[in-house]
């Protein structure tokens, strides 16, 4: 029977599930960095060691993602990824000492690592992929939009770490969910085996697709120039969203005067990332991805420039939403390209690579502002945010024309 009507639907559901829970988690650090920092008593410098933690994890994913997925499958990859987010939201609901903290962080970034590979390389097989996988990274951002409402009331209580109880019941039903509608069944069981001889875009060379090891697929991969351009430009896309969605609670409350409440500013900013990834997506296909990147990037550019040089807490708040709204669509059309420009048989493996490098910014720029914010002061975070930008457009100005793909 084809895969489509209510068990892609099903389907569908399952995964955007799984991307909630990755937002969710990865907006859950900002409103919680102070109270953190208070519980444990240590500096903004040791505080970005998480960031840290959470780029081990996923790095350790994406290096094993796609030996595992040849020998295990779809199904049964993203229902392994799942369990390790409920043992690390275990570990961090009891407020365990700070360096057992940090590694339940490396325990979560291995679950969502995979969890992110799968999600994209699965979605990324469907029809009318462009309009689903905005929809994917939409969900990304309905998740991170909702946790900062929750884990900024938390932040204020004695006993903040009982947020994490939230994320472990949030991350029990995504276990079961994938479960239930997967049933740890490959993707081929799914939607139908991949053509027997795909061609690699860079140098047009061709190879049987069932002779091909988990080692022959990372050598291609890693030999793609074309994926490095894409890894470095998501790179710094994650250092921004990260460096953004954690510090900029931090940055009102101390600079803007934004007290308590702050972290809606953080809601803010996932709101508009995920308005971003829905509204715009007939735009995106108008224009395609090269074009309309460049031009969401400059964007972001310019309204980062004024919350840097304009000093108010009203005008400030509406730039980040804003910022957000135009940083939406970048991830999901980054990956879009990249599915388009590559064999499918190597979707899983360089969605994988490209999202464990991304990571690698998630962790780097947030661990560089704390950095600087312990020696400068936490004034310092328009100023990187805005040299992020400026390294985006750069390395955006490098990527190939994409080819509209027939679905």
């Amino acid at each position: 029977m084809e895969f489509g009507g209510a068990e892609e639907r099903r389907a569908l559901a399952a995964v955007f599930l799984s991307m909630a829970l990755a937002g969710w988690n990865d907006s859950s650090i900002g409103p919680l960095l102070l109270a953190v920092g208070e519980h444990y008593k240590i500096s903004y410098l040791a505080l970005s060691s998480i960031f840290i933690c959470r780029f081990v994890g996923f790095s350790l994913a994406g290096m094993t993602n796609v030996w595992l997925n040849d020998r295990l499958g779809f199904g049964r990859v993203i229902a392994f990824g799942a369990c390790w987010p409920v043992v690390a939201y275990a570990i961090q609901s009891s407020a365990p000492p700070f360096p057992v903290l940090c590694l339940s962080y490396v325990i979560s970034g291995v679950g969502l690592g995979f969890q992110d590979a799968q999600t994209q390389s699965f979605t990324a097989r469907l029809p009318n992929m462009i309009s689903k996988m905005s929809f994917l990274h939409a969900a990304f951002g309905f998740g991170a939009l909702a946790s900062p409402l929750v884990s900024t009331q938390f932040a204020q209580m004695p006993n903040f770490q009982y947020y994490f109880l939230i994320s472990l019941g949030f991350s029990l039903i995504n276990l079961c969910t994938l479960i239930y509608v997967f049933r740890f069944r490959t993707e081929e069981s799914l939607l139908g085996p991949l053509p027997a001889v795909e061609t690699v875009a860079e140098d047009n060379s061709t190879e049987p697709l069932l002779q091909l090891s988990s080692k022959q697929k990372m050598k291609q991969i890693l030999s793609t120039r074309l994926v490095h351009i894409y890894a470095a430009f998501l790179f710094f896309y994650c250092g921004l969203e990260i460096t953004v969605g954690s510090y900029i609670v931090t940055f009102f409350v101390k600079t803007r005067d934004g007290g308590a409440q702050s972290g809606l500013v953080s809601s803010g900013f996932f709101l508009g990332l995920t308005l971003g990834r829905l509204i715009f997506v007939p735009l995106n296909r108008r224009l395609g991805e090269k074009i309309v990147t460049l031009i969401y990037t400059m964007a972001a550019l310019g309204l980062e420039c004024v919350i840097w040089f304009v000093p108010s807490l009203i005008g400030n708040a509406i730039a980040v939403a804003f910022v957000g709204l135009v940083l939406g669509p970048m991830y999901p059309m980054v990956i879009s390209a990249l599915t388009k420009m590559l064999p499918r048989h190597l979707h899983s493996g360089a969605v994988g690579w490209v999202a464990s490098v991304s990571q690698g910014g998630g962790a780097l720029f947030p661990f560089l502002t704390g950095i600087l914010a312990s020696k400068r002061g936490i004034e310092v975070v328009p100023a990187v945010i805005v040299g992020i930008l400026g390294a985006m457009l750069f390395f955006w100005v490098f990527t190939p024309k994409v080819p509209r793909r027939l679905d």
